[in-house]
């Protein structure tokens, strides 16, 4: 089986668990509803547990060099030959790596340019995302703060996870920097109204753990994407003797 071909297979698999996951939340928090179990700080338990996540998230986002080796874009130069050793020198000097993306016009739209940085517009938009749903939670969790309806923040949790992924999978190539960190902001955000949507449905401490851990898959499926959809783009480049290409 080659690499390509199990690449596509757990992708496929992730992609199916995912979206089963939101299935499976919203069965059982709305249309079958499980007993509701409760016990003092429940919900604090709850707020740490998912806060902690997010710290964890906000992190990484201020760490791209962190982010290049959770995702594995940093890739080992090619042994140059004798012949072309100095072409492989230009190359390696030019197609450097800041933060997690190649400096190359193929990855142009993933980045932008503030004050004479280079900031990645996923990573961006991760760290807003996580600083609002870390705020989010300490409200919710230990101050009763009430965002809405359960029901619609459930589907708007759903489509900002949902269309994070589906972005990377089918639009990645279209995508301009600022939509590319509103989407990643909306998917951070989505896991914490999905969360709060249950625990305000169902108050079940089982099935909140639940939702937190699918919110880490969510997570690693979003992370797995990225990865995939930057290897595309290299595959597809047309410049001889890239370090970075396959």
């Amino acid at each position: 089986m080659s690499k390509n071909t199990l690449n596509n297979l757990v992708l496929t698999f992730l992609l199916s668990t995912s979206f089963f996951g939101f299935l499976l939340i919203g069965v059982l928090s709305f249309k079958a509803p499980i007993f509701q179990e409760g016990f003092s700080r429940q919900k604090e338990i709850i707020g740490v547990v998912f806060g902690l996540i997010c710290l964890f998230g906000i992190f990484a986002a201020l760490s791209p060099n962190s982010c290049s080796q959770i995702v594995n874009l940093r890739r080992k130069e090619k042994p140059a030959h004798r012949g072309d050793l100095g072409q492989n020198k230009v190359i390696s000097q030019t197609f450097n790596v800041r933060g997690h993306h190649r400096m190359c016009g193929n990855f142009s739209s993933h980045v932008f340019h503030l004050r004479g940085r280079i900031f990645c517009a996923s990573c961006t938009g991760l760290l807003i995302g996580g600083l609002l749903s870390l705020a989010g939670t300490v409200l919710y969790f230990f101050f009763n703060w009430h965002i809405g309806s359960g029901p619609l923040l459930f589907a708007f949790g759903v489509l900002g996870i949902a269309l994070n992924m589906l972005s990377i999978l089918l639009f990645d190539l279209w995508i301009k920097h600022l939509v590319r960190a509103f989407l990643n902001i909306f998917f951070v955000s989505g896991a914490f109204l999905i969360l709060v949507a249950v625990d305000e449905q169902a108050q079940n401490f089982g099935l909140n753990l639940l939702v937190i851990a699918f919110s880490v898959f969510w997570l690693l499926t979003r992370i797995l994407l990225s990865q995939w959809r930057h290897e595309r783009i290299c595959s597809a480049c047309d410049v001889e003797n890239c370090v970075f290409k396959h």
